[in-house]
């Protein structure tokens, strides 16, 4: 009872417990199984990288809320919150924005150095960010060290 409106998207296709779907659809589904009524979920089906999942659905966001400030929440996993995080900071300039890391069982960050495929995909995400800032499709960003 805390959200109005969510939009699912991703379209990598996956084995789930509900059949080979897109990422988008399998979050639907497990929403659904979970109790959040079907017509409280929207699907961003269009885009094919995630920036233009965050401008799709700020044009969704429009058809519903208008442009009105609103306080959006961006669930993904560890290794891509960032980016879509400041992709969405971008996108939506009238917007309160947080990330919320997602719990998956291949995405935990103690094992980012050790597991070649987490690896490869933290270093593309890192790329990505990189690049987009230097771009300036969003605003850059700091670096933190340990």
């Amino acid at each position: 009872g805390q959200c109005k409106l969510f939009i699912t998207a991703g379209g990598v296709y996956h084995d789930t417990p509900f059949g080979c779907l897109s990422e988008m659809a399998a979050i639907k589904q497990y929403m659904i199984k979970e109790g959040v009524p079907a017509e409280c979920i929207l699907e961003e089906d269009l885009a094919t990288i995630t920036r233009e999942n965050m401008f799709n659905s700020k044009s969704m966001l429009i058809q519903h809320f208008g442009t009105r400030k609103l306080k959006l929440a961006i669930v993904t996993s560890y290794f891509h919150l960032v980016r879509s995080v400041k992709l969405a900071e971008a996108c939506f300039e009238n917007a309160d924005i947080f990330g919320v890391k997602a719990d998956l069982p291949f995405d935990n960050p103690e094992e980012f150095h050790t597991d070649p495929a987490t690896l490869d995909r933290v270093t593309t995400e890192s790329r990505l960010l990189c690049n987009y800032a230097k771009t300036g499709i969003i605003k850059d960003f700091p670096i933190l060290h340990k």
